[in-house]
Formats: structure tokens, C-alpha cells, sequence
């Protein structure tokens, strides 16, 4: 049968939610490291090994930044979200897609964000988007998509540099209230991985703050090398 029995689809949801995990704490730490890596001195060394690399023609540009969103804005633009449903149907259609199917798109649009990189407005109308579509899957009864909206969370954080996250009013509320939601989660959800994802959540923003701290001493926005 082409149809998948609810075992088979809570074991495929189970090997995603781990694989979520651990690509979240990989953009956690390397959100951490970023920080550490942060300074006059060290920005000095990177500009001048970043000065070689071009010459040298080592240095490569990210030409999916400015294709991202041909991907990103259907996917969103073509998703309908029942607020007090907290569900999801393809426009046009009144049937609302499946709770695995509703964590994917999260976790593909989290992807394509991350993907695009810190290309400067371009990452901003993707990472605003993401944030406020997020919003609305803060308390979903799906575990799966609790660990999907997470897990995108963990990527808008960790691809955002510290400036644009203190420039954009907008944005910056978005990501207030999924900080408190993460918290909340963090402090209450009886899925563990969901905590787990959290907790990586909540580390994200940690090093965000310093990172923005960090700039504003440093003399202002610098452009943060993405990861």
C-alpha cells in the first residue's frame, strides 16, 4: 500500500525530530562559536584573510540568496493558516494538510532561510516572514510540529547577524515572543524533545544578545561573517 500505517508514520516522525535535534545544536554551537570569534582584532583578520581570499579568488559568492525566494514566498504565500485551528491547507483546497506534512514545510522553509545566508535585505524579508508564520504554531497540539516550529526557530536565530536583529522593530517582536514561547516551553512541555530543541533555542538567542552587545561595542553594525 502507498498509504502508511500510524506506526510507520510515528517512526518516520521520530527519525526526523532526531535529525532536527542535531542539526539545531549544530547551528546553536556555531552560533556560539560566532560570538567567541567576535572583535576588533579578530574582524581585522578576518577582513584581511577575506581581502587574500578574493584576490586570490578563493572567496565564493552565495548565488542561492538571491534565488531563495522564488522557493521560500510560494511555499508561504500558497499556505493557509487556521489560527484557531493552529492547521494548515494549500490554498484553494479546504482539506488541511497532514500534522507531518504541516512540520515539513516549517522545517523546509527554516532550510531555505538558513541556506540564503545573512544576505542583507534579502535575509530580512525571509527571516520576517518565517517569524511571524511561526507565531502561529507557538502551541500546537502535534508534538512534531512543536519540534518543527522549534527547530525553524533554532535556524532564524542562528542565520540572523546581531545588527539586523536590532534594526527591524517588526522582526524583533516577532522573535520576543518566540523567545517567551521557547522559555515556556523549555520550563513545561511534557515532550522531551521538544525541551531539548528549546533549550538549543533558548542558547541560540543567548548568543544572539551577546553578539549584539558585542557589535554595538565594536563601534556599531559590522557585517558578521555567516557561518
Amino acid at each position: 500500500s502507498l498509504l502508511m500505517s500510524e506506526t510507520e508514520r510515528a517512526s518516520v516522525r521520530h527519525r526526523g525530530s532526531r535529525r532536527m535535534v542535531a542539526a539545531a545544536k549544530e547551528v546553536a554551537e556555531r552560533l556560539e562559536g560566532r560570538t567567541r570569534r567576535w572583535g576588533s582584532t579578530a574582524t581585522a583578520r578576518t577582513d584581511k584573510r577575506g581581502a587574500a581570499g578574493s584576490a586570490a579568488g578563493g572567496t565564493t559568492y552565495n548565488r542561492f540568496a538571491e534565488l531563495c525566494g522564488l522557493a521560500f514566498f510560494p511555499l508561504l504565500s500558497g499556505s493557509c493558516v487556521d489560527h484557531s485551528a493552529m492547521s494548515v491547507r494549500l490554498v484553494g483546497s479546504q482539506r488541511s494538510l497532514d500534522v507531518y506534512l504541516v512540520g515539513r514545510l516549517l522545517q523546509t522553509l527554516a532550510v531555505l532561510l538558513r541556506c540564503a545566508g545573512t544576505a542583507g535585505s534579502r535575509t530580512a524579508a525571509l527571516a520576517g516572514a518565517l517569524a511571524d508564520f511561526l507565531l502561529a504554531f507557538r502551541f500546537h497540539g502535534a508534538a512534531f510540529v512543536r519540534r518543527s516550529a522549534l527547530f525553524a526557530t533554532c535556524m532564524l536565530v542562528g542565520t540572523l547577524p546581531g545588527w539586523m536583529a536590532s534594526e527591524d522593530s517588526a522582526l524583533q517582536a516577532c522573535l520576543g515572543e518566540l523567545r517567551s514561547w521557547a522559555q515556556t516551553v523549555w520550563d513545561e512541555d511534557s515532550d522531551a524533545e521538544a525541551r531539548e530543541l528549546a533549550g538549543m533555542v533558548l542558547s541560540s538567542f543567548s548568543a544572539l544578545a551577546r553578539e549584539r552587545l558585542e557589535a554595538l561595542s565594536a563601534g556599531g553594525p559590522s557585517v558578521v561573517a555567516a557561518n
